[in-house]
């Protein structure tokens, strides 16, 4: 988490950027879309907090995406 918030510290700050990159998922393990969720919400956050262009209805829809996906590994265990 603290390198993804190091990159939109970056990306805003010091490329001057009027958007930052969304994040992405590399794996479906419990961990990492735990991750994820959290880095939508960090990259949500950052954005709305520092006015920028952002994509609202991706944040919502991978939100739910991952959510959903968390639900089906914990309902296995």
């Amino acid at each position: 988490m603290m390198k993804a918030f190091l990159t939109y510290t970056d990306e805003l700050f010091i490329a001057k950027k009027e958007s930052i990159s969304k994040p992405i998922c590399l794996f479906n393990a419990l961990y990492e879309l735990e991750i994820y969720y959290q880095k939508i919400n960090l990259y949500y956050s950052f954005s709305k907090i520092f006015d920028l262009v952002f994509d609202e209805d991706w944040v919502y829809e991978n939100r739910g995406k991952v959510s959903e996906e968390i639900n089906n590994i914990l309902k296995t265990i």
